[in-house]
């Protein structure tokens, strides 16, 4: 059988001629059925639907999901074909590759399995090349994964910036914003858990910078925030959902699109939660409390946050109405949208327009006013209770 201009035969274990699996053995990211999950695994799929939607994805080539099956039994891989691609591609070894995996069990709406199989940066020479594949290959039997497994090549580039990016808020689900984090040099920094990078909370229109957390990145323009959120919304039209991203701008400067997956759903908060956390009081509650120390404090803080969000106007009754310390294994943690410390579930255009909220804090800041011009002689009743015991 000739695949891909090569010659194929191989001999099983007994000397019976074993016939090659069907399919393509190698396709580049461009060719007829490189979008195809169950031959090229959903890594390299969902670049090349990107590559034909015009987003600025490197070149590349895959050994898809057949040939691997090969290498997994202890097969050769298809050398002439093999070699001809890459030599296109490394300019006869000349640069380096990044050879990655693409399961078919990747990247997809419930689970991304980041991490969980090998890639190889920087490879080269031919010989180098071969090792990295079947590294890839073997990461899959090496976490004990039976889904098929495809190999994605593609050039190694040089990076200015990289980081990931998410076409929505991971932390409250809000599609209006999305979420960036960025470091110097290649984004595998930060999947890899080598870097935090800084991270940006933009718009998602112009990618005006909303929150900035970690120190000042150069190069992290308002034109490349603008790009960024260009990116996210050209991947959300391709793929129909927003999408968790990985890129770079490479060393002439252009934006290069290295992964794109659905958020998984994990990452996405449910409909109408709130976010809870620890940090408004984690300097005086640091370790878990015992069921004692829960009883002894929990209810008390939780009616202290309450009266201090009543009093300023800065909670309706409805947040009032629920609990806002929580206990989970004996450590309490807060609501922080009731406080004001993290955004809360969107809301709506009745919300906007409701006159509620202000006629709230008007009372609240005449009460607050009264209790300014009663301070002082609450103190002096107070004073003068202490002398007279």
């Amino acid at each position: 059988m000739t695949t891909a201009g090569l010659s194929w035969f191989t001999v099983d274990a007994v000397g019976a001629a074993a016939p090659p699996d069907t399919g393509p053995l190698l396709l580049d990211l461009g060719d007829f059925g490189s979008d195809r999950t169950e031959l090229v695994g959903a890594k390299a799929a969902n670049l090349a639907r990107a590559s034909y939607a015009g987003l600025p994805v490197l070149p590349g080539f895959v050994v898809t999901t057949h040939a691997a099956a090969r290498v997994r039994r202890g097969e050769q891989l298809p050398e002439q074909a093999l070699r001809t691609r890459w030599k296109q591609l490394s300019g006869n070894g000349t640069r380096a590759l990044i050879v990655r995996s693409s399961s078919v069990a990747e990247d997809s709406a419930t689970s991304s399995m980041a991490g969980r199989f090998d890639s190889v940066l920087d490879v080269r020479g031919w010989d180098g090349f071969l090792d990295a594949v079947r590294q890839v290959v073997g990461s899959a039997d090496a976490v004990g994964s039976d889904a098929p497994i495809a190999v994605l090549v593609q050039p190694m580039s040089t990076a200015q910036l990289g980081g990931v990016l998410f076409g929505l808020d991971p932390l409250t689900g809000d599609r209006r914003r999305l979420f960036a984090s960025v470091v110097a040099g290649l984004p595998e920094e930060i999947v890899s858990g080598a870097a935090t990078g800084t991270s940006v909370v933009l718009s998602r229109g112009l990618g005006r910078a909303l929150e900035t957390v970690g120190p000042q990145v150069p190069g992290l323009t308002a034109g490349l925030r603008y790009r960024l959120a260009a990116l996210a919304r050209r991947t959300r039209s391709v793929f129909g959902s927003p999408q968790d991203m990985e890129w770079l701008v490479d060393a002439d400067g252009v934006l290069r699109l290295l992964q794109s997956r659905p958020v998984t759903a994990a990452a996405v908060p449910p409909r109408h939660s709130r976010p809870l956390g620890t940090a408004p009081i984690a300097e005086t509650f640091p370790d878990a409390l015992s069921t004692l120390e829960r009883d002894l404090w929990q209810r008390p803080l939780d009616e202290g946050i309450r009266a201090a969000l009543e009093l300023s106007g800065a909670a309706s009754r409805a947040v009032l109405s629920r609990p806002l310390v929580h206990s989970f294994g004996g450590r309490l943690a807060v609501d922080l949208a009731a406080i004001g410390a993290a955004p809360g579930p969107r809301r709506s255009w009745l919300d906007l327009i409701d006159p509620r909220t202000g006629l709230r804090k008007l009372r609240a800041a005449w009460r607050i006013g009264r209790l300014r011009t009663a301070y002082p002689m609450l103190v002096e009743d107070l004073v003068d209770q202490v002398d007279e015991q």
